[in-house]
C-alpha cells in the first residue's frame, strides 16, 4: 500500500510511526499544501489511499482514491455540539471509513450512515515510570483549554479549599489569572513537569450533546509519565479496558462528589495513588501504544475491501 498522509502537528508521534513502517511508500503532505486541491489531485495517481487526522483537510476536496480520517482531533475533552459535528458531513460522507473515539460521536456517525471504526488515542511509551509519590507536596496539572470551559469554574472553586502542600499547574489556550497562590501557568507542559505532577485533571462538564474524547491524547501522555488521571469520562468510553479506581479516578459528571473531597482523599492515601499510577501506566502501555494503534489503522487502510 502507498499512502498519502496529511501532516498534523498534534499527531507527530503517529505520523512518525506511519513513516517508520511504510518508509518510501508514504508521502507526507506539507502543512502549506493541505488545502491545495490541484497539488493533491496530481499526487493521487501514484498512491492507493489518503488519510488525515483532521477532516478540515479534505474540505472541498474530492479524492480519486479511497480516503479515511478521524472525525475530529482527539486532543482533549471536547465539548463539541452536534450541530457543529454536522458541519463536517460534507467531508465525511465521501470517506470510506472514519475513526472515532467517543460513544456519542460513534452514534452520530452511524446516524449519518458512515462506516466507522473505534480507534483509541495513542501515545509514545516511555521506558521508565518516574518515582514521585514520596514527596510531601502534591502537584496537580489542569487543562484549562479555554475560558468558556465550564470545568474551569469547578477547578477555580476547588482551589479555594486547597491545602498548603498542594500546587496547581494550569496549561491551555486560556491561562486565567484569577487564581490564588501556589499556581503556575504554561502554554504547554514539558516532560519535566509531567514527571513532577502527581495528578492530571482532564474534565468535561455534562450538558446535552457534549462529546468527551476519553482518554485524551494529553491524558495518555501524562499517565505514561506516572500522573494519575482524574476524569469525568462522560460517556463511559473505553470502560472495558480502563477501570475506575484501578487505572484512573472517575469524577461524577454532575459533581455530586466534589473535586476537593476526592483530591483530599487521594492526598491522604499516597500508596493508592502510587498503585493507580502504576496500573494507569501499564494500561496505557498495553492498549494505547502508538505502534499498536498505527498498526490497527494500517490494517484498515490496507484491507482493500472498501
Amino acid at each position: 500500500m502507498k499512502l498519502l498522509l496529511f501532516n498534523d502537528i498534534q499527531f507527530q508521534h503517529e505520523i512518525k510511526e506511519f513513516c517508520k513502517i511504510l518508509g518510501p511508500d508514504v508521502f507526507l503532505i506539507p502543512f502549506n499544501y493541505s488545502k491545495d486541491h490541484e497539488f493533491i489531485s496530481n499526487l493521487q495517481k501514484d498512491y492507493d489511499v489518503i488519510y488525515s487526522h483532521d477532516p478540515n483537510n479534505l474540505f472541498n476536496l474530492y479524492p480519486k482514491i479511497p480516503y479515511f480520517y478521524d472525525i475530529l482531533p482527539h486532543t482533549a475533552p471536547n465539548e463539541l455540539m452536534f450541530n457543529k459535528f454536522k458541519e463536517y458531513y460534507t467531508q465525511l460522507q465521501g470517506a470510506k471509513a472514519v475513526f472515532t473515539g467517543d460513544k456519542k460521536l460513534n452514534k452520530y456517525a452511524e446516524w449519518l450512515d458512515l462506516n466507522t471504526y473505534w480507534i483509541t488515542n495513542s501515545t509514545i511509551i516511555s521506558k521508565l515510570l518516574p518515582k514521585k509519590f514520596l514527596t510531601p507536596d502534591l502537584h496537580i496539572l489542569f487543562n484549562s483549554k479555554d475560558k468558556n470551559n465550564l470545568s474551569y469554574n469547578i477547578v477555580k472553586q476547588f482551589w479555594k479549599t486547597k491545602k498548603s502542600n498542594w500546587h496547581l499547574h494550569i496549561y491551555g489556550d486560556y491561562l486565567p489569572t484569577d487564581f490564588s497562590d501556589n499556581v503556575c501557568f504554561y502554554d504547554y507542559p514539558d516532560s519535566s513537569l509531567l514527571n513532577t505532577c502527581h495528578i492530571i485533571l482532564d474534565l468535561s462538564v455534562f450538558h446535552n450533546n457534549t462529546l468527551d474524547l476519553f482518554p485524551s491524547s494529553f491524558a495518555l501522555k501524562a499517565m505514561n509519565n506516572g500522573c494519575v488521571l482524574v476524569s469525568t469520562n462522560l460517556h463511559g468510553n473505553n470502560t472495558n479496558i480502563i477501570f475506575d479506581e484501578v487505572h484512573y479516578f472517575r469524577l461524577d459528571p454532575l459533581f455530586t462528589e466534589t473535586l476537593s473531597d476526592l483530591i483530599r482523599n487521594l492526598d491522604k492515601r499516597r500508596e493508592k495513588l502510587q498503585r493507580v499510577s502504576l496500573a494507569g501506566y501499564n494500561v496505557v502501555k498495553k492498549y494505547f501504544n502508538v505502534s499498536k494503534i498505527v498498526s490497527q489503522k494500517l490494517r484498515i487502510l490496507n484491507a482493500r475491501d472498501y
